[in-house]
């Protein structure tokens, strides 16, 4: 009873912390808003691919239309399941270093640390959403304990682990795929005989049909709804017009200090995990069964990595490898043979607990009570209510909005933020409204640009030259537009081009 109560006070402890840091966030995330966008559009009828662009599997959006649908059709719903799923990363995180028998204070100095590193990327997401279901099939796959138990068939619970596999799959496609492999092959390093083979392949095909079946639930929606090949266009076809990408390298040479130092040792922690992973060179079998269960779903994360190694992607990706670094630490710090020197880690453990912690929740409280006092200010913009906005942003949407419906031509904004525009105006425009590098499917920018070439009495807004814009606008069409379409005035931070 007393462990229930403990870690209840935890979770709502959580829930107030990343609460706070998700709700007073101004409206300037674009992947909040695109993923919003792609809910917003299921909850109103549209089918992803045929209505709306979209390049990842849709079990996430259709799941938050869900929401959407019960609560209201608001980014703030969005948020509030931001909140809870965010929420259960951490406190997955924190049941996983338990299950390592993590000593407490390092456990709840991790978590804090974590709440810090993510701080400005929490969010309602498909990587965070496959990534908590890595964290799961981690969890449960840990309390096997012993190679002895590892391969013994529980149908149950391996029908159980491929259906969450599946799940990541259901929710995007690239890193599921690889999770679902790992997740049916790793125990091959356990094999000696042909009686564990035996062992083996039975719980592999329990397995398999755990994946089978939200796969097969995906598959009947598409062919319900006659969107099969709109997803190969989209999410096939169309990985070859995917030219974005980031070095790793950009991690290490311009992200902040912690992602410096992470981006330094993660890669060279699953390295030698992989050389353990290969040998099986540990001297205890818990030790043993514990890295050759975590270590391929550390590699099978850091796929989300890749090719775009931004801080987000990477942090995502590198949190099981995290959890096996704190791992790490915990039994090298066992070794310690001085009392002494234990007491005092402990001592420096606790004090930073409780001065995170207490900061953390004062600050948490803070910024509620800001968060509340402010976004009573903005109710005006649909869809967006409640959403602090910066004055530049409000004055933006209203600007360009209200030029848009005082034409009587259509407007297309062919910019990364339109979603911001066309969202309160209840407008979608597929390819234009996440208008971003390879997200248009096969036909990539050439396909847009025979589109425009077809479009007759319309108005183009693209951004101009004094301010930025998104890394992974195309600019092809862009070049297109000025060189074969007529400037006819400007808008807030648009150029109008007539076609």
């Amino acid at each position: 009873m007393e462990k229930i109560k403990k870690e209840g006070l935890l979770v709502m402890a959580l829930l107030f912390v990343i609460t706070a840091i998700i709700m007073i966030k101004p409206l300037n995330d674009l992947d909040e808003v695109w993923n919003y966008n792609f809910a917003k559009n299921i909850s109103e009828g549209n089918l992803p691919y045929k209505d709306f662009s979209i390049i990842i599997t849709p079990l996430v959006p259709i799941i938050s239309s869900v929401f959407l649908n019960i609560f209201g059709n608001e980014l703030l719903v969005m948020r509030g399941l931001a909140v809870i799923l965010c929420t259960a990363i951490i406190y997955i995180v924190y049941k996983i270093l338990e299950r390592l028998k993590v000593n407490k204070k390092l456990n709840y100095t991790f978590i804090i640390g974590l709440i810090c590193i993510f701080l400005p990327h929490f969010r309602i997401d498909y990587n965070f959403f496959v990534l908590l279901n890595i964290l799961i099939i981690m969890y449960i796959e840990l309390k096997d304990g012993s190679k002895d138990k590892a391969l013994l068939a529980n149908i149950k619970k391996d029908i159980g682990l491929g259906i969450l596999a599946g799940i990541c799959i259901c929710s995007k496609q690239t890193t599921g795929l690889v999770v679902a492999l790992m997740l049916l092959v790793y125990k091959l390093v356990y094999i000696t005989n042909i009686k564990e083979f035996k062992l083996f392949i039975k719980k592999m095909f329990f397995r398999a049909i755990g994946v089978a079946i939200p796969l097969l639930v995906l598959l009947g929606y598409f062919i319900s709804n006659n969107i099969m090949n709109d997803f190969i266009d989209y999410c096939i076809l169309g990985i070859n017009t995917f030219s974005n990408s980031i070095p790793y390298t950009d991690l290490i040479l311009k992200s902040n200090l912690i992602v410096k130092i992470l981006a330094v040792i993660v890669p060279v922690f699953l390295v030698s995990s992989i050389v353990i992973y290969i040998k099986k060179k540990c001297k205890k079998e818990e030790l043993e069964y514990n890295l050759l269960t975590i270590i391929p779903f550390a590699l099978a994360s850091m796929i989300v990595a890749f090719p775009i190694s931004d801080e987000i992607h990477f942090l995502v990706g590198a949190l099981p490898s995290m959890i096996s670094l704190v791992y790490g630490i915990n039994i090298l710090a066992r070794k310690i043979k001085s009392e002494k020197n234990k007491k005092f880690l402990k001592d420096i453990l606790r004090c930073c607990n409780i001065l995170m912690s207490t900061s953390g929740l004062i600050t948490a409280c803070l910024m509620l009570c800001e968060c509340i006092i402010t976004a009573r200010n903005y109710t005006q913009t649909n869809h967006f209510k409640y959403i602090i906005q910066t004055e530049t942003m409000a004055n933006s949407i209203k600007t360009v909005n209200e030029y848009r419906e005082s034409q009587d031509k259509k407007v297309y904004i062919l910019d990364a933020t339109s979603a911001i525009y066309t969202i309160p105006l209840d407008q979608y425009t597929k390819n234009y409204d996440m208008f971003v590098v390879g997200n248009f499917g096969k036909d990539g920018e050439d396909g847009i640009i025979e589109d425009l070439k077809t479009k007759e009495d319309c108005i183009i807004l693209i951004k101009n030259e004094n301010h930025e814009r998104n890394w992974q606008n195309p600019e092809k069409v862009r070049e297109y537009i000025i060189e074969n379409m007529e400037k006819i005035g400007e808008v807030d931070v648009f150029d109008i081009y007539e076609n």
